[in-house]
């Protein structure tokens, strides 16, 4: 996991070519690693330098479908609700991002139906992710269930004073 957050860095830092050599560090490793959580945000992580850095759109693909799979393990291993509801949320982020827009809308969806479950910033994640993802989708409606949640979430946040 360290060497996770020490690229996260590398990349928050444009330090490329450690980024590189350290990813290439710890994916040589991966076997070893008992985290289906750290491999999903290590693959998303090279996916976003490969489309934003470098715009090597085959190699950022290649690692959105490598992030997919580590996100699914990750989801199947949750231990409790919350977890899984927050490893959803954040799979919904690569689908965003590899522009499957309507994949993210309906796990987006299945989420929100849980909404209850989740703390306040992860809720409001998630509601980002929604509201990103619908207007990506191009589509002319949104759910109602949406729009309750948003409501719920101001409401909560004006008691709260956040």
């Amino acid at each position: 996991e360290v060497l996770y957050y020490k690229n996260y860095m590398h990349l928050y830092l444009g330090q490329y070519d450690s980024l590189l050599t350290y990813s290439n560090l710890l994916l040589q490793h991966k076997t070893e690693i008992n985290s289906s959580t750290v491999l999903a945000k290590q693959y998303y992580l090279l996916a976003y330098y490969y489309q934003q850095i470098e715009r090597n759109y085959a190699k950022a693909i290649e690692n959105y479908e490598d992030t997919i799979t580590y996100y699914g393990k990750a989801i199947s291993e949750a231990s409790g609700t919350e977890e899984k509801l927050l490893y959803e949320n954040n799979f919904t982020a690569t689908y965003i991002d590899d522009a499957q827009h309507e994949k993210a809308l309906s796990l987006l969806n299945h989420i929100s139906k849980s909404f209850e479950r989740l703390k306040n910033k992860e809720l409001h994640a998630l509601l980002d992710n929604l509201a990103y993802a619908w207007r990506l989708s191009g589509a002319r409606s949104m759910s109602t269930s949406f729009l309750y949640q948003f409501i719920f979430v101001k409401r909560i946040s004006t008691i709260e004073g956040s």
